[in-house]
């Protein structure tokens, strides 16, 4: 979904190439229900500062409708409730549920099912409906396509909860509660209101596993999701074996600006259709990679050229959570509404590896310590909450940050 000013005045209410567009998904609260129909509107304008600060002129929407239940006789897709039974899960689709599901049950222990494919498709997975507790903590608006919490799978996370067991610290959302999509790359973890659909999942199998220890109440109801192994192309290996150590190989050469504990410069990669890459920052846990921004791209002689300006753009919603890694495929081929429907034949993102920590183990600044003015003069710097990564009692705590006028502040 998307906003759109029109180039022209004159221009119908509708996408027209050239006309000025930004991402509405994440402000689309509507529709979030495993319903049928659901109804839409757009009855005030949005004014967009990505278009110049002008209003948007229509809401572009691009849907799915996706199989909620058997339906006939002899009905095509097959129902699993993932606490009924521990055994695999073989067919081309079906539905998955919770117990009961829309009506919520505490399960307190664990429940598993395993997807088991085919080698010649990837997998497609829609979460038609969750509502479970986000545990009182911080958790993702309904809104977001993102996981609450990615742990990217390597040869020290084959087994997820024995490597959570040894580093607990790691679990700070979901802990309770959760959906958990376990793939051989990644496992994304999920808790609260949901819906939306995934990224193909380019593997053999994955894993659905399912919690649920909070009281019921009026909001809960668990999840349904709907699953589907689809073709993909010929020449597409999914490589099932996990990433490499998260350790930071001996003999790998340090740039200079991470030597020195800095924001390193803009970054770029190109993920060409049909093939799968890891952004990685060096020195492991002092760095976190942040996304600037991706966009697929169609070069219209349908290879995978270097990225150009005259090559038609469209913004790519990733829903990437990136620790000092992220792992991204580009497996089946994305069409675009903004490109006259042609698929796109690469993913261009651009990234930052940006510190975790000062050099020399230096103190960040505690945006509720006491100081002699809650004015700070600086160029750079680290801020954070009392305590952090603990969140302790409720407090209203501000400073002010200043530098030259010659410059901007990057955060």
């Amino acid at each position: 979904a998307f906003y759109g000013v029109k180039k022209q005045s004159s221009n119908k209410c509708g996408f027209v190439q050239g006309d000025c567009v930004y991402d509405a998904l994440p402000s689309l609260t509507i529709c979030r229900n495993d319903g049928a129909s659901c109804y839409m509107s757009y009855p005030t304008q949005r004014r967009l500062a990505q278009c110049s600060d002008n209003y948007a002129d229509y809401l572009h929407v691009t849907y799915q409708c996706i199989p909620s239940r058997p339906v006939g006789t002899s009905p095509p897709i097959t129902m699993y409730d993932i606490c009924d039974t521990n055994t695999v899960i073989a067919n081309v689709n079906g539905v998955v549920t919770s117990p009961n599901f829309p009506t919520y049950k505490q399960t307190n222990t664990e429940c598993k099912r395993s997807l088991v494919g085919m080698t010649d498709r990837v997998l497609k997975i829609w979460i038609n409906e969750m509502a479970v507790s986000s545990d009182g903590v911080r958790s993702l608006s309904e809104e977001s396509d993102k996981p609450d919490l990615v742990i990217y799978r390597n040869h020290d996370t084959k087994d997820l909860n024995n490597f959570e067991k040894l580093n607990p610290s790691i679990r700070d959302v979901c802990i309770k509660d959760y959906l958990i999509i376990n793939a051989p790359h990644v496992a994304y973890i999920y808790c609260g209101t949901r819906k939306f659909a995934m990224a193909p999942i380019c593997a053999d199998n994955i894993d659905i596993q399912y919690k649920t220890t909070s009281a019921p109440n009026v909001v809960y109801k668990g999840f349904k999701l709907y699953f589907e192994w689809v073709h993909k192309p010929v020449n597409i290996l999914c490589d099932n074996t996990p990433l490499p150590s998260t350790t930071t190989p001996i003999d790998e050469v340090i740039p200079s600006w991470a030597q020195n504990l800095q924001p390193s410069p803009i970054l770029s990669v190109q993920i060409c259709l049909g093939t799968a890459h890891t952004l990685r920052c060096p020195r492991g846990s002092d760095y976190v990679l942040s996304i600037v921004s991706s966009s697929y791209g169609v070069t219209g002689t349908g290879l995978c050229e270097i990225p150009a300006s005259n090559h038609c753009h469209q913004e790519a919603s990733l829903g990437l959570t990136c620790t000092h890694s992220c792992f991204i495929e580009y497996i089946i081929p994305r069409p675009l509404t903004q490109c006259n429907g042609q698929n796109a034949d690469y993913i261009s993102i651009d990234y930052q590896c940006v510190p975790t920590r000062l050099p020399n183990y230096e103190n960040p600044i505690d945006i509720c310590a006491s100081t002699t003015t809650d004015t700070i003069t600086m160029n750079s710097g680290m801020m954070i909450s009392p305590q952090y990564p603990k969140l302790g009692t409720a407090q209203i705590c501000s400073k002010k940050i200043e530098t030259l006028p010659n410059k901007l502040w990057m955060v």
